[in-house]
């Protein structure tokens, strides 16, 4: 990611890929790693899982930046992922676009066990 190009489609490719391996291995958990970077990211992206599974999303701490230049919220987990979310060593740029924006940098439903550390949200 350089910041520039729009990384929301290679973003929800992975997101996709790695929901459909764990439905389709009945694994229990799966990982997505973000390296670092500049991420621009323009449009919410979705966990949600067809079954119990948890869910890793990890960087390179503060240099693997998530730039949110959309309009609503920016990362939004549902219950599904009820065997836990983790989201960790990531930096979340939320006023990229120098837009007002009324929503959430993260929105996890209640129901299941979350994780948050070493991330830093602007």
């Amino acid at each position: 990611g350089n910041g520039l190009v729009d990384d929301t489609p290679a973003f929800k490719a992975a997101i996709a890929d790695a929901m459909a391996y764990a439905t389709s291995t009945s694994t229990l958990g799966v990982s997505i790693y973000v390296p670092s970077g500049r991420y621009l990211i323009t449009s919410m992206l979705n966990l949600t899982a067809s079954s119990s599974i948890s869910v890793k999303v990890s960087g390179d701490g503060y240099s693997t930046n998530l730039l949110w230049g959309g309009s609503s919220d920016f990362l939004y987990v549902s219950p599904s992922c009820s065997n836990g979310f983790e989201l960790r060593d990531i930096r979340i740029t939320t006023w990229y676009t120098n837009k007002t924006v009324n929503a959430f940098a993260v929105r996890v439903l209640s129901g299941f066990k979350v994780t948050i550390s070493n991330v830093k949200i602007v």
